[in-house]
């Protein structure tokens, strides 16, 4: 259970399966011939928001505690960044090329960050840039044990944590999505517009 050897790459391997996990299923949006496919799929894009833990990490271990603030500012940031950024895509792009297009090439954007990913992200030792860690012979590490996940993800507890993550954040995502349409039907907005 303790012990790190030299070259671990746990958490940028989660980070590249997490960037797969959401190109793979952004990609598999444009093959939906029904609304239900479209809803599984689209609702699975989410699944890359696991990482976010593993992301979290990694930077805390790269940067020290004067820049790292900055640095995980940067980083909540640039995901409402990222979604503008999809919605003018969207809007840019789908009327030319249509929609399933767009998702290929978001997709695809997705798979070949994790393939980036997987090969040029390295880990920093545990608790590197931790001024109070400098100067130690041996920093404890401890590796990801599946037992240990089995018998969490098996307790009760962590079932309602999931429960409540799906109706805490699919009405948000689906409100999100459907006021476009609401300012495009009913208030009568151009796509240009309601964007």
């Amino acid at each position: 259970e303790g012990g790190q050897e030299p070259g671990r790459r746990e958490v940028a391997r989660l980070l590249a399966a997490a960037s797969f996990l959401w190109g793979a299923s952004t990609s598999l949006n444009a093959l939906a011939r029904s609304y239900g496919v479209f809803l599984v799929t689209r609702g699975s894009t989410g699944i890359d928001d696991s990482a976010y833990p593993g992301i979290f990490s990694l930077l805390a271990d790269y940067f020290g505690p004067r820049l790292r603030g900055r640095i995980f500012g940067l980083l909540q940031t640039a995901m409402p960044f990222g979604y503008m950024l999809g919605l003018i895509l969207a809007t840019a792009l789908g009327g030319s090329l249509g929609w399933r297009k767009v998702f290929y090439l978001t997709g695809g954007l997705g798979i070949l960050l994790s393939v980036i990913i997987f090969f040029v992200v390295r880990e920093a030792p545990r608790g590197g840039a931790e001024p109070e860690l400098e100067g130690l012979d041996e920093v404890p590490a401890f590796r990801f044990s599946w037992p240990v996940a089995r018998r969490l993800l098996g307790s009760r507890s962590m079932g309602l944590i999931f429960l409540q993550g799906f109706f805490g954040l699919f009405p948000w995502n689906v409100l999100t999505y459907w006021f476009f349409r609401y300012l495009e039907m009913e208030r009568c907005f151009t796509s240009q517009e309601a964007t």
